[in-house]
């Protein structure tokens, strides 16, 4: 199983994956809600940039060395 928190998201020997998706999850949904959308719309956005931002982690995480 895989410690979330074990692996950096930036080089920076800090910032945590979990934290990174968090953050930007967080501040994407604060945008969105901001928008004038529809209820409907603000959910569909919402479940996209989850994704993307869950897919993007990822990503860095395997193209971001661990600090030594």
């Amino acid at each position: 199983m895989i410690n979330w928190n074990e692996i950096f998201a930036k080089s920076d020997g800090v910032t945590t994956l979990q934290m990174h998706i968090r953050h930007v999850i967080t501040a994407g949904f604060n945008l969105i809600e901001r928008l004038a959308f529809s209820h409907d719309k603000k959910i569909f956005w919402k479940e996209k940039l989850f994704r993307c931002a869950v897919l993007d982690s990822i990503k860095r995480s395997l193209t971001t060395p661990n600090p030594s």
